[in-house]
């Protein structure tokens, strides 16, 4: 949760796009093209996009890095362990990584 709320208000003042990959419907979607087209039909051409929880999707890595190529700026949320390895691997210096501690003690 901490991390959502740090990438919403980073965005904040710019027109962005916003996905949640904890939502079982967009984690089945196999063509990911589909996404796209949903995003533009949905927010219009913006060029920033917030996923969050981003490790659900399968092979978000490559679909990242196509994004990226594509002009679009991302910011991601998940896992830390687990985007660690496939940001260094795939978006190699074109990212920024920020860790983002839990706000309290039960959140840890």
């Amino acid at each position: 949760m901490a991390k959502s709320v740090f990438a919403l208000q980073l965005l904040q003042g710019v027109d962005f796009a916003y996905l949640n990959f904890d939502d079982a419907r967009l984690v089945r979607v196999s063509d990911y093209d589909d996404i796209l087209k949903a995003i533009i039909q949905v927010y219009g051409n913006t060029h920033y996009l917030l996923f969050d929880e981003i490790q659900n999707l399968e092979r978000w890595e490559l679909f990242v890095n196509r994004l990226q190529r594509r002009g679009y700026n991302l910011v991601l949320t998940g896992s830390t362990r687990l985007l660690s390895t496939e940001l260094a691997s795939h978006l190699t210096g074109r990212y920024l990584q920020f860790q983002v501690l839990p706000f309290s003690f039960a959140g840890f």
